[in-house]
């Protein structure tokens, strides 16, 4: 008998094991049916005051309105720098190492210095990663490191760069510091980590054209940024780019951000002359696929040379008859996706700019809104625009300037919103 209750016991204790488990399964099935089908649209919104171009860090959610394609949606996310949830950051800053532009600066200890010593008082959890263009002067683009926490390695990352400017930028111009010793012939930019080689790809981003065509763009496994291009009629052109061209770099950077930290707040910050030669629709496409991946884009623009800004009259006329931008570039992309730009001239300058882009890259707000089960993707993308109101001491209504991208592409639906990016995806939505 006493055999028998102890077998009934555990017989018993069996079934509420199961019942426990499909319980736990339903549940478990429950959440991911509600993920698979919730499609919500995240973004990231700076708020400042029109006057005194401070962030303003204390609204609620009932003090901003996301319109999309001009119609209100109610918000169904809300996260703000300081409260639990929020997003660390992945941050990749793009170093323009050209020899008569940025080079001319980024040459210098003093300034990298700076610029290691505002990262390394990022919050623990934030990442940085580092490419530079023009390495040596050849026209090729690397990494210098992938993402990592640790600042050292940051640092050490920096501390390479004026060897990496090419051998010509080595006289010195009038009042610009020293010249770097000439770099050594074995001199390589820090491996990648092995993490996050790309030895499958990294995953494509598909726009949609205004002719009816398509732009497909990923990037290869030997490096390479390929374009390919499909129209109408299935007529298919393919571009292949190694060199450190502006679309190709901001794709690049974004799509590893994508792949390799896809919850994160994904930024790209980019150091140069402001002086960056590309064809619009290049331009354009670069910006659509920032807008559709979410990823901030902001610029540190240094001093020009006296040279170009005297022609700027003449080159901006001839570009637009080319149907190419000079310059200009990063303040249009920024304005685009919530990012902004700041112009440095001093070496003061560089620590206090890129604290200042880094402080509004934390201290945004996050905003979603859900899309009915009625939206679907379309290829196509829907404007944004987001308000918020807020009130002075006094009660009186404060006038503010929001930053935000302009922009979004539905999610994809069901199987292919599963996946961040792959070796081949459909698109990459958010």
């Amino acid at each position: 008998m006493i055999k028998h209750k102890f077998l009934l016991s555990i017989f018993t204790f069996a079934m509420l094991l199961s019942g426990f488990a499909c319980v736990k399964a339903q549940e478990v099935a429950a959440d991911e049916a509600v993920r698979v089908r919730t499609r919500v649209v995240f973004l990231d919104a700076l708020v400042r005051d029109k006057r005194t171009g401070s962030a303003i860090p204390d609204l609620k959610e009932k003090d901003f309105e996301v319109l999309a394609d001009g119609r209100a949606r109610p918000l169904s996310y809300f996260n703000r720098e300081g409260e639990a949830g929020r997003r660390p950051l992945a941050l990749v800053i793009v170093l323009d190492l050209n020899r008569i532009g940025a080079g001319r600066f980024l040459r210098r200890t003093d300034i990298l210095e700076a610029m290691a010593n505002v990262l390394a008082k990022l919050p623990p959890e934030d990442e940085v990663a580092l490419m530079a263009l023009d390495v040596g002067g050849t026209g090729r683009r690397e990494w210098l490191t992938r993402f990592t926490r640790d600042r050292a390695q940051v640092l050490s990352a920096m501390s390479i760069v004026p060897l990496l400017v090419a051998e010509g930028a080595s006289v010195p111009e009038p009042a610009e510091g020293n010249p770097p010793p000439p770099p050594p012939a074995d001199v390589q930019p820090i491996p990648a980590d092995n993490n996050a080689e790309k030895k499958e790809g990294t995953g494509e981003v598909k726009t949609g054209n205004k002719d009816g065509s398509v732009t497909i763009k990923y990037v290869n496994k030997d490096g390479a940024m390929v374009t390919k291009t499909v129209t109408k009629d299935g007529t298919e052109t393919t571009d292949t780019d190694y060199g450190f061209e502006f679309s190709a770099a901001i794709h690049e950077a974004a799509l590893l951000t994508i792949a390799e930290r896809p919850n994160s707040q994904a930024a790209l910050l980019w150091v140069s002359d402001g002086i960056s030669p590309v064809e619009y629709k290049d331009r354009d496409q670069a910006e659509a696929s920032l807008i559709q991946m979410n990823v901030i884009f902001s610029a540190l623009v240094t001093e020009m040379k006296t040279g170009f800004k005297l022609f700027k009259p003449i080159l901006k006329p001839l570009g637009n008859w080319a149907g190419i931008g000079i310059y200009g570039t990063s303040q249009h992309v920024a304005g685009q996706t919530g990012g902004e730009v700041v112009s440095v001239r001093r070496p003061e300058d560089y620590a206090s700019g890129l604290q200042k882009i880094v402080g509004n890259l934390t201290g945004r707000y996050s905003l979603g809104f859900t899309l009915a089960e009625t939206e679907h993707d379309d290829g196509q993308m829907h404007t944004l625009e987001v308000r918020a109101r807020a009130r002075d001491a006094k009660g009186k209504e404060r006038k503010l300037i929001v930053a935000s991208r302009r922009g979004y592409f539905m999610p994809k639906d069901d199987e292919s919103a599963k996946s961040a990016v792959t070796k081949a995806p459909e698109s990459q939505n958010k």
